[in-house]
């Protein structure tokens, strides 16, 4: 149920749902998650971090909790943290295209391009027909000054979805 009222977007109610998961199981660690993000709806960020760091501390391989709190880290401008975070779930399953183009936005938030475009590069791999990925390897090129190389990844992008504006800019 509280999955539900957090589908609808009312975290107030899902809170308690989740409360209740965990007095029928403590050692389940999904409800203390689940917490966490209502807790980050309702913007009570230090109680969203603080059940991110529970679950973490009770599963310390429960990747969602690691993207989870990364997310918040990176929308809250904690860019090196989000990092931190990104790459301990990158270490737990390297398959999610989307964890590094998420770490490669906050490596190029700061400034690191290379390591940006390292991510990007691997998340077009993973994904290869996703043209949000090759746009972001070309805002990369852009950033380091390496105009032609950016040319040739956003007229890939443009063969891949002729739609998405980003390339044509």
């Amino acid at each position: 149920l509280g999955r539900y009222y957090l589908y609808v977007g009312d975290p107030k109610m899902a809170i308690p749902q989740f409360y209740n998961a965990i007095k029928a199981n403590p050692v389940y660690v999904p409800p203390y998650n689940n917490i966490g993000v209502s807790y980050y709806q309702l913007n009570e960020l230090d109680s969203a971090l603080k059940y991110y760091n529970q679950t973490i501390e009770y599963q310390p391989k429960y990747i969602l909790a690691y993207n989870n709190r990364a997310q918040l880290f990176y929308d809250h401008e904690q860019y090196e943290k989000a990092i931190f975070d990104y790459t301990k779930s990158i270490d737990l399953n390297k398959g999610n295209p989307e964890v590094y183009a998420q770490r490669g936005l906050s490596y190029y938030l700061i400034g690191s391009f290379d390591k940006a475009l390292a991510d990007f590069t691997l998340a077009a791999r993973l994904k290869p027909y996703n043209s949000y990925y090759n746009d972001l390897i070309g805002q990369c090129y852009v950033a380091k000054d390496e105009l032609k190389k950016a040319i040739k990844v956003y007229s890939k992008s443009i063969r891949l979805n002729n739609k998405k504006e980003n390339a044509f800019f």
